[in-house]
């Protein structure tokens, strides 16, 4: 977007950034699920998402204190670095860090503190920061100063703006990325925020402006009922499973796989999935053993809960859907149960 404008000559903004969010309704405000705001997997969708609200803090040893460097970096946030560095082996990295916000709505200031371990030399780790229209700001003021551009204004929310311009947008950018795409990204890195975003857009996709999380779930349920897939005490919530609200049964999820898998988008949905040993959340997962390269399967985790969902070919040839849901204290021995079930069903299905 920033080439798109400096390439059509625009240099020096002078007026303020009004950003249009009319799309989506503002979701409720229940608090993050373990109480992590700075968990990127915890930010609430918004029509008007940059980068997922999220930025890599890339951090290394100084001399003396932590070098930390944003990427993309926020333009007019200054970071108040309390990082502590410490000796012995790589014990305290990037990911064991503390961001807490200082300040105030227009001048707000990002706290990093913890140890930091000088063995680990350079880490990274992403964090949600900000708010929306405060991480929108800095984010835009940044890629448009690192463009050769200058801005004077800020960045303000006016839901309906675009509407109440009544007119032929100057610049337009549509992204090339098909919905096939998009979903790939869900399903192989388990991506909360863009599954909540999808959610709304289906409502919006059905006319509904603003979108709901009510309304997306009413879509899913008629079509569910329009292709007559029982599923019964299925409960949504806000669509990504990332609730202590929502609710399925393997024997529903796994009705709806071997449907789907009979589907015109049978290939398109297996190969969204993860592939054992390949890539996604089961890059690593029984990497080495014959089943490598011959399931494709969804995972999915909260505290005290663990479960894989997806297709096995077995190597009998036959395609198998599967579902495994372990809830309770014995999620500690979740992984060795699923690579048993996965083992077992290969060999013997």
């Amino acid at each position: 977007m920033v080439a798109l404008l400096r390439g059509a000559g625009l240099q020096q903004i002078d007026g303020d950034l009004l950003v249009d969010d009319a799309l989506f309704a503002p979701t409720p405000s229940g608090g993050t699920i373990d109480g992590l705001v700075s968990e990127p997997y915890n930010v609430e969708p918004i029509a008007t998402l940059m980068n997922f609200k999220s930025t890599k803090f890339v951090v290394s040893p100084g001399k003396k204190q932590a070098q930390i460097v944003l990427d993309p970096p926020l333009a007019g946030v200054p970071i108040e670095n309390r990082v502590k560095l410490v000796g012995g082996p790589c014990r305290y990295a990037a990911n064991s860090l503390s961001i807490d916000q200082r300040g105030d709505q227009a001048r707000p200031t990002l706290r990093v503190s913890g140890r930091y371990s000088r063995a680990c030399r350079e880490r990274w780790s992403y964090f949600a920061v900000l708010d929306h229209r405060q991480f929108i700001e800095a984010f835009f003021r940044g890629a448009w100063e690192a463009g050769g551009g200058s801005w004077k204004g800020h960045a303000r929310m006016a839901s309906g703006a675009a509407a109440r311009l009544n007119r032929a947008p100057w610049q337009v950018w549509t992204s090339p990325r098909t919905l096939a795409e998009v979903i790939g990204d869900v399903n192989k890195f388990s991506n909360n925020v863009m599954t909540r975003m999808l959610l709304m857009q289906l409502a919006s996709h059905a006319g509904a402006v603003p979108a709901t999380e009510a309304l997306g779930r009413h879509q899913v349920e008629g079509w569910l009922k329009l292709n007559q897939l029982p599923f019964p005490g299925l409960v949504l919530d806000n669509g990504a499973g990332l609730s202590r609200q929502a609710r399925l049964d393997a024997g529903g999820l796994t009705g709806l796989l071997v449907a789907m898998g009979k589907g015109p988008y049978a290939d398109l949905l297996r190969e969204s999935l993860p592939v054992l040993g390949r890539d996604g959340t089961l890059r690593w997962r029984l990497a080495d053993e014959p089943v490598a390269g011959r399931a494709w399967l969804k995972t999915g985790s909260l505290a005290d809960v663990r479960s894989i969902a997806g297709y096995l070919d077995a190597r009998s040839g036959e395609r198998y859907a599967l579902t495994l849901i372990i809830n309770g204290p014995i999620v500690r021995r979740a992984t060795e149960v699923q690579d048993e079930l996965l083992r077992w069903l290969y060999e013997n299905g």
